[in-house]
């Protein structure tokens, strides 16, 4: 990327952020609010949860090094709460159902590990945070004993905090607060915070995504602007936009749209794959975008692993048709032994498969993200966010790895039979009947044999086609795209070459 205009895109960034705090501040300067009262804005980072193992680094650190009042009540900035029936559907996506802060916040903790102690039953939370997310998770686990594992990996400064906790494992405060008076006053007295009106939610809904940028471009222990960042503020800025309504979006509105909030990160060549991944894939106006965020939030640690954006032009190859393919691609690439941060790009060989092979692996992850969901949703959130997932990572890697067409389905029921058993004994326990495969081949009482669905004809135009980008939409019950790339016919010429131009916002 180049860095020659990163300052001035940032020092922009920052002004237009802070004109937006001083209209929307309410008055009366900073405010001391009790931590009960505060959560993670939904906006924040674009609307990615701070990780659990971040969390827990930060808190083990602030425990070694000591904590500072100062440092923590620097730049803190909040949102209020909206009365309660402002918003009906959620004022970033559209489409979605507003979410409160008390039910974002309880969603997103309340079945991962070392989290789920931060906001306790019947917490009406009224303040929604732009900055210092992390330690305010931090705190509130700290304050609400939350069990954090102490292993044998950690540094030795680190493995002596096991003198802080109980025999279970759960920080004793008396003991955490014994060590450090100053974090202990204000887990008890809350942080200092600057207040904006929640109308600016109700005028301007990117603005808090912008402030939290900015905020987090100021500060210099904050998380680098990430792929993932990146992916949830496109997806929700192409979501809001007019023109999106009707599909059409363009590649130079969207980019402008989020240049305030993800700096020079919009010139990197291969952001045009992220815009097309987020196009093709119905942004957050399908689930299968926030479905990739959800999975990022809480099984990758953003300072271990990540993926380049051309990460993003090898699973644009995979069919139209194949959305939730797609993702399986991407968690298969998270969960790959990363270099200097960095995981490596799915392998080209997933555009050279044959179409039949996406297809059942398409049909598979179908199965058990629609058909059986009726069963799914008597697992607690946690079982079934992870039964999904492994469901997604096994199968990608089936299909990769199977030696030839035929084999596929074998190979696909065979790596899923243990999860499938676990919806079983689901539904058994429930006492209903699972729902049957729409496909044939879906078996699991035997290897399947592979014979199914005819393979789809792939047919060629005859003239040389041009796509206009379109927002596609999908029918949530069969997983099948509603629309597609329009094409219109060009002239052709006698003895030309003919040229596929397949992305003319790239131009």
């Amino acid at each position: 990327m180049a860095s020659s205009s990163s300052g001035a895109l940032s020092a922009g960034v920052i002004r237009e952020a802070m004109a937006y705090r001083v209209k929307y501040r309410v008055s009366g300067g900073k405010q001391k609010l009790p931590l009960r009262l505060l959560g993670v804005h939904q906006m924040n980072r674009g609307g990615v949860y701070p990780m659990s193992e971040t969390v827990q680094t930060l808190g083990r650190n602030i425990l070694v090094s000591g904590f500072s009042k100062e440092e923590a009540n620097h730049h803190g900035v909040v949102v209020e709460e909206a009365p309660a029936g402002t918003f009906m559907a959620n004022p970033w996506h559209p489409g979605r159902q507003y979410e409160n802060l008390s039910e974002y916040n309880k969603r997103e903790t309340s079945a991962v590990a070392g989290l789920e102690s931060c906001f306790v039953a019947g917490a009406h939370l009224l303040y929604g945070a732009l900055s210092h997310n992390h330690l305010l998770l931090a705190l509130l686990s700290l304050s609400n004993q939350a069990a954090w594992p102490i292993t044998s990996d950690l540094p030795a400064a680190e493995r002596e905090l096991a003198a802080l906790q109980d025999r279970n494992g759960r920080w004793d405060f008396a003991a955490v607060a014994a060590r450090d008076p100053a974090l202990a006053e204000t887990i008890q007295d809350g942080l200092e915070v600057e207040v904006l009106s929640w109308k600016m939610v109700q005028e301007v809904p990117q603005a808090a995504s912008l402030i939290s940028q900015a905020l987090n471009k100021g500060h210099q222990l904050a998380l680098q602007t990430t792929e993932i960042t990146a992916l949830a503020v496109l997806s929700g800025a192409i979501s809001m936009l007019e023109s999106a309504v009707a599909d059409s979006v363009a590649f130079e509105t969207a980019q402008a749209k989020v240049r305030s909030q993800l700096d020079s990160f919009v010139d990197d060549p291969d952001f045009v794959h992220l815009f097309e991944f987020v196009v093709n894939m119905g942004a957050h106006r399908s689930p299968f975008i926030p479905q990739l965020l959800d999975f990022a939030a809480k099984y990758v640690d953003p300072k271990k692993r990540q993926l380049r954006l051309v990460a993003f032009a090898e699973v644009n190859k995979l069919p139209l048709a194949a959305p939730r393919s797609k993702i399986a691609v991407l968690m298969r690439a998270y969960r790959k032994e990363p270099s200097r941060g960095f995981c490596p790009s799915p392998e080209s060989a997933w555009a050279r498969l044959e179409a039949e092979s996406i297809l059942r692996l398409e049909q598979l992850l179908h199965y058990f993200h629609v058909t059986l969901m009726p069963i799914l949703e008597k697992m607690t959130e946690s079982a079934r966010r992870a039964l999904l997932s492994n469901v997604s990572l096994v199968a990608a890697e089936a299909v990769i790895a199977a030696k030839s067409q035929e084999s596929v389905s074998g190979a696909l029921a065979q790596a899923v039979a243990n999860l499938h058993a676990e919806a079983e004994k689901t539904a058994a326990v429930a006492g209903v009947d699972m729902p049957q495969p729409a496909d044939a081949w879906i078996k699991f009482d035997a290897v399947a044999s592979g014979v199914g669905n005819a393979k789809p004809s792939a047919g060629k135009p005859s003239a040389s086609t041009r796509l206009l980008p379109q927002l596609i939409r999908f029918d949530l019950k069969s997983g099948q795209p509603l629309n597609q790339q329009e094409t219109v016919a060009m002239e052709s010429k006698p003895d030309a070459v003919v040229v596929v131009a397949p992305f003319p916002w790239q131009e």
